[in-house]
């Protein structure tokens, strides 16, 4: 699913990019949206190390879902802090596009590598 749902996310930046439309939060709710975040991206960057090891289906697709959702996460903080501070259209063109391809080659790498593992794991049980 998570390799399905890849494409709308990549059409999401894509057309947040070719229209110049960012997310705009009111006053100071975009220091809120950072802060929630920097946390969630840190709070799945842990649970990927500290849960490594197992190797149950539902402990690591957690970990991949909520790894994708705090790096979806960022891109929106990225696209919405460049139009609240940067004056520069190029630039913000530019660095979306370099983090929308990113988002999306992260995003489909981990689909796969979710599917390859899954793959393996059921050729183990049947032997």
């Amino acid at each position: 699913m998570l390799l399905l749902l890849t494409a709308p996310v990549c059409g999401m930046g894509v057309l947040m990019i070719q229209s110049g439309e960012a997310p705009h939060y009111p006053g100071h709710m975009i220091y809120a949206a950072g802060a929630y975040t920097f946390y969630n991206l840190a709070a799945a960057g842990a649970n990927v190390v500290r849960y490594h090891k197992r190797t149950g289906a539902v402990h690591a697709a957690t970990k991949m879902l909520s790894l994708s959702c705090a790096l979806v996460s960022l891109f929106s903080l990225q696209s919405a802090m460049l139009a609240a501070f940067g004056d520069d259209a190029v630039f913000q063109f530019q660095m979306n596009s370099i983090t929308c391809a990113l988002l999306f080659a992260a995003l489909a790498g981990m689909a796969v590598y979710m599917i390859a593992k899954g793959n393996k794991q059921i050729r183990l049980v049947k032997e």
